[in-house]
């Protein structure tokens, strides 16, 4: 949205370390500057998080991979679409989802890597119904992901309700921090071994003695071989004619 600081974050897998931070504004105080570190969340002195968009679409493919679907499954999928049968972790049914896609070149049949290549906003909206939108949350959150105050996504933040109550929670509507998204990605990267952001790797105290520094507790949340099945699709995003981010740069 304008107005905000758009930020990013780069976090070594496998270890956690956080090893770049970046934001567009300089910072202190006056037009033009800011003491918000946008990367983080509400209590390492972050913003309130921001939408990742189509980032999110990692959790629905994580889960559907998980759940024995294969690169070659199909759906036929229209422009646009009134989604409904999505239900909560409590069983309870949420409000339809209307969804659209950018292109419309994108509607006829998409597999789950063309889907996933080319981003194909309702094959998301179809499979995250059908993998499930509880289970796609809870993905999300075995990844380290939270609302963008470091809370758990299943509790209702700011005007929103609980992340398993919204739909659109595959196409990156949950403000989270970007910090918890990159984290995200290298536990994908690290074959599926979740680490804890550090920004600390050494204390000297004063008398040359180390004190403790904070943890990164890593451990697997998914399998090698899941995490080698998103890679390959993901790298699609890439290397794959029509696809998204093909011939860029």
């Amino acid at each position: 949205p304008a107005g905000l600081a758009d930020a990013e974050a780069l976090i070594q897998p496998g270890t956690g370390r956080i090893r770049a931070i970046a934001e567009d504004r300089v910072y202190g105080s006056g037009p033009g500057r800011t003491t918000i570190d946008y990367a983080a969340t509400t209590p390492y002195d972050g913003g309130i998080g921001v939408q990742t968009g189509s980032s999110s679409k990692l959790f629905t493919l994580i889960t559907a991979l998980e759940q024995n679907i294969p690169f070659g499954y199909s759906i036929t999928v229209p422009n646009s679409a009134t989604d409904t049968g999505y239900t909560t972790c409590n069983g309870q049914g949420t409000s339809p989802f209307q969804v659209s896609k950018a292109s419309t070149g994108d509607a006829g049949p998409q597999t789950l890597y063309t889907g996933t290549t080319v981003s194909v906003n309702t094959f998301y909206a179809a499979l995250e119904q059908k993998v499930g939108l509880c289970n796609v949350v809870t993905t999300a959150a075995r990844l380290g992901m939270t609302w963008g105050d470091g809370t758990s996504l299943f509790k209702p933040y700011l005007s929103s309700p609980p992340a398993d109550s919204l739909p659109s929670f595959t196409l990156g509507s949950a403000n989270v921090a970007p910090i918890s998204m990159a984290d995200a990605y290298a536990t994908v990267a690290a074959r599926g071994i979740y680490c804890v952001p550090v920004a600390l790797t050494k204390i000297v105290s004063d008398t040359g003695k180390s004190l403790p520094v904070p943890s990164a507790g890593c451990h697997r949340v998914m399998p090698a071989a899941i995490a080698d099945a998103v890679n390959y699709v993901l790298q699609g995003v890439l290397t794959a004619p029509g696809a998204t981010a093909y011939g860029r740069g």
